[in-house]
């Protein structure tokens, strides 16, 4: 923390390092549980795909193109 008027740094009141470290520590859990999640929906995606796509008798559709 910065105090302007004094023109000096000024440490932190317990209560704000408190709040700071709560959030912190708030923000690791929904990341943990987020990556977790995007982990699965990808690994269901591959799934999918090679039930799809990865086949091989799987042909490609290149619509009127092809």
């Amino acid at each position: 923390m910065y105090d302007y008027r004094k023109g000096e740094r000024k440490p932190l009141r317990p209560f704000m390092a408190e709040v700071f470290t709560q959030t912190f520590h708030l923000q690791e859990e929904a990341r943990a549980k987020h990556t977790e999640r995007i982990l699965e929906l990808l690994r269901q995606v591959e799934n999918l795909e090679k039930e799809s796509w990865d086949r091989k008798d799987a042909k490609e559709d290149f619509g009127s193109a092809g």
